[in-house]
C-alpha cells in the first residue's frame, strides 16, 4: 500500500496464501478481507487508498526458476518480502540474469532485526555472494523461541514475538529502497541493517542502524540464520 500510495503506475502482486484471522494485526488488509487471498486482500487495500495504481494478482506462488522467470520479465523492479532465505537466493539469481533490480527485505529474531538487501546497480555484490564476504554481516541466530508462537507460528500467530511496529519499520525501509531505485537515486548502500531491540551480540547491541565500520571487528560468525517470514 505504501508503494501504490508514493505513486507507481502498477504492482504485480504474487503470494499463494489466503489471510487468516492471525495475519491481520501484522498485515495491511482487515477482518472483512479473511479467508481471501492475500493478494486479492491488497489489491481492495490499494483501490480504497490508491486507486491510481493498476495492480494484477497472481494467487500461486512460483516454484520454478521459470515460474520466477515468467513473472519478472515485464517488472522494472522486484520486491521480495517472503523472508524464506532460500526462494530470495532463487529469486536474486534469476533477477541477476535477467539484469533485473531487486529489494529483498526480512525479519530476524523475533523482529529485534530488520535487514533490506539491493541487488540493482553493477556494483551491488550479488546476494548469493554475501554470506562469503566479511563486509556482509552474518545475523547471529537465537532461541527458536525468539521466531514461535503457539499454536500458530510466523505470520499466522496471533500472538508474535515480531510486534507490528517491526513489521511497519522494516516495510517503510523497503519502500525507500525501491523507490530509491526506481528514481535512480540510490541513497542507500546495498545492505541495510536496523536493530530494533539491542541482542547481546556485537555490533547488534545497540538500537539504530548497524555502523559496518564497527561491525567489522565483530563478524566472526558466517553463518546467515533463518529469516521470519514477513508480511513487509
Amino acid at each position: 500500500m505504501a508503494l501504490a500510495e508514493s505513486g507507481l503506475g502498477s504492482l504485480d502482486l504474487v503470494d499463494g496464501d489466503v489471510l487468516a484471522p492471525g495475519n491481520v494485526v501484522r498485515h495491511v488488509a482487515g477482518h472483512d478481507q479473511v479467508g481471501a487471498s492475500k493478494v486479492r486482500a491488497v489489491e481492495a487495500v490499494i483501490r480504497n487508498h490508491a486507486p491510481w495504481t493498476e495492480v494484477t494478482c497472481q494467487e500461486k506462488s512460483p516454484n520454478t526458476p521459470s515460474d520466477i522467470g515468467a513473472l519478472i520479465a515485464n517488472a522494472d523492479v522486484i520486491v521480495d518480502a517472503t523472508g524464506d532465505a532460500a526462494f530470495t537466493q532463487a529469486l536474486a539469481m534469476t533477477a541477476s540474469a535477467a539484469g533485473k533490480p531487486l529489494i529483498a527485505g526480512a525479519l530476524y529474531r523475533g523482529g529485534f532485526i530488520a535487514r533490506v538487501q539491493r541487488q540493482a546497480l553493477m556494483d551491488d555484490t550479488p546476494i548469493k555472494q554475501r554470506a562469503e564476504l566479511p563486509q556482509y554481516l552474518a545475523i547471529p541466530p537465537g532461541d527458536d523461541s525468539e521466531d514461535l508462537a503457539i499454536p500458530d507460528v510466523g505470520c499466522s500467530a496471533p500472538v508474535n514475538n515480531a510486534p507490528p511496529a517491526a513489521v511497519l519499520s522494516c516495510s517503510s525501509l523497503m519502500v525507500q529502497a525501491v523507490i530509491a531505485v526506481l528514481t535512480k537515486r540510490f541513497e542507500f548502500d546495498d545492505e541495510v541493517i536496523d536493530v530494533y531491540r539491542p541482542l547481546s551480540e556485537p555490533p547488534f547491541d545497540r538500537i539504530g542502524r548497524v555502523d559496518i565500520t564497527r561491525a567489522d571487528h565483530h563478524n566472526t560468525a558466517r553463518k546467515r540464520s533463518p529469516s521470519l517470514k514477513s508480511t513487509a
